[in-house]
């Protein structure tokens, strides 16, 4: 039996909703007449049952024929059964149901199950309107005035009442557009790498106490990031009590050490999130395990993995479900990491020092050394990331008869 779920259509606003009242009617019809349903009303029941292998479809490529036809052959030829789609990008775009219905149907005619994107806190958009100007994390030397990291983005300030509501309302439209399943990203404040956040009222610890969860400024940015999610999950939870969430949280967050945004793996469990690591190799720091880690993916996935897992279990987390993020992008480090020779004579890598661009597009080998260490551990569920939306089909296992 499958279960579907139906819903009255109606207008509002001049934008159309699904919208079910308190609670959406459950209705359960047999297996034959369910299998017709499954292109109208998502893959997800098709896929309850399966590990989730998604790949990565940005905004930035919407509408190119091209891409499109590479991810319909995905998951017409491969392991690969859902699709993570920006919802909201980037700059605070938030996908109208109508286009949005457009551009996810040949995945659903290929059975795709569909994983939405929404960018929380960053948002260009929004913040330029008449009631997100008020919510937007202000610069203190400004006058008040909206701080902009260094490619002049805005971000919303999570202690605000407006800016959970805000998220839980376009979070209710994603799952009424269609969206199977929901992961928020840039779910956290800014970084120093992002720009001057000492110029914000969530300055950066200082570095002898940076990670020091006692300290003041950390505990500051814990507590707003504990009232945002709090107030965001139950918004989303009052309607809809079972869609998957998810939380794309930094790879050093995932190492149980805070990294100054206000990520604690253990509130995101225990709001009910599933982990989505950021473990690309070409994001960890010099010396971490490898001169340069993009090296040794293997290495990297299975101390990320090992170590969340150590961290919340200690904290009584320990069915915490993870879906991890691959790195399916060509990148020198992004610390640099360029060989050297330490006073000992060992080869070390070197902070600010270019590295070469490590292989990861095209090369099945490396590709899946992220992923035979979360087999290794019990976990089958990885989705990946490719900021343009380009995969080789040899990267993947072709699809099981």
């Amino acid at each position: 039996m499958f279960t579907i779920l139906i819903s009255i259509l109606l207008f509002e606003k001049d934008i159309l909703y699904l919208e079910g009242g308190a609670r959406l009617m459950k209705v359960k019809i047999s297996a034959v007449v369910a299998a017709a349903f499954i292109t109208l009303f998502g893959g997800a029941a098709a896929l309850a049952n399966e590990p989730v292998r998604g790949v990565y479809y940005g905004s930035n490529k919407f509408g190119d024929s091209g891409r499109i036809a590479n991810l319909v052959e995905l998951l017409k030829k491969t392991e690969i059964n859902t699709i993570v789609i920006d919802k909201k990008d980037d700059n605070g775009i938030e996908v109208s149901r109508d286009y949005f219905k457009k551009l996810i149907a040949p995945f659903r005619a290929s059975g795709a199950g569909i994983m939405c994107r929404i960018v929380a806190l960053k948002d260009n958009v929004y913040a330029k309107s008449q009631n997100g100007a008020g919510l937007t994390l202000k610069s203190m030397s400004r006058q008040g005035r909206a701080w902009t990291d260094r490619r002049g983005s805005k971000y919303l300030d999570p202690a605000l009442e407006g800016t959970s509501d805000y998220i839980i309302e376009v979070s209710l439209r994603a799952i009424r557009d269609g969206c199977d399943s929901l992961n928020f990203d840039y779910i956290r404040l800014p970084s120093p790498r992002d720009g001057n956040t000492r110029d914000t009222k969530y300055p950066p610890a200082p570095k002898k106490r940076a990670g020091d969860p006692s300290h003041e400024r950390n505990v500051e940015k814990r507590r707003v990031m504990n009232l945002f999610l709090g107030r965001m999950v139950t918004g989303i939870r009052k309607e809809y009590p079972d869609v998957p969430l998810a939380a794309s949280v930094f790879g050093y967050a995932c190492y149980g050490f805070e990294p100054g945004v206000g990520q604690y793996l253990d509130d995101f469990a225990l709001y009910g999130f599933i982990i989505s690591c950021m473990a690309y190799p070409t994001h960890y720091s010099c010396n971490d395990e490898a001169p340069d880690p993009s090296y040794v993916p293997y290495v990297i996935y299975r101390k990320t993995t090992m170590k969340a897992r150590a961290y919340l279990n200690a904290k009584g987390f320990a069915n915490t479900e993870f879906i991890m993020w691959l790195q399916g992008f060509n990148l020198p480090n992004i610390n640099g990491c360029g060989l050297g020779k330490n006073k000992e004579g060992k080869t070390i890598g070197i902070k600010g020092k270019k590295g070469a661009i490590v292989e990861y597009e095209k090369d099945p080998k490396r590709f899946r050394e992220q992923i035979r260490p979360l087999n290794d551990l019990g976990m089958d569920s990885w989705i990946v990331w490719h900021p343009s939306a380009r995969y080789a089909p040899n990267l993947f296992k072709p699809k099981k008869p």
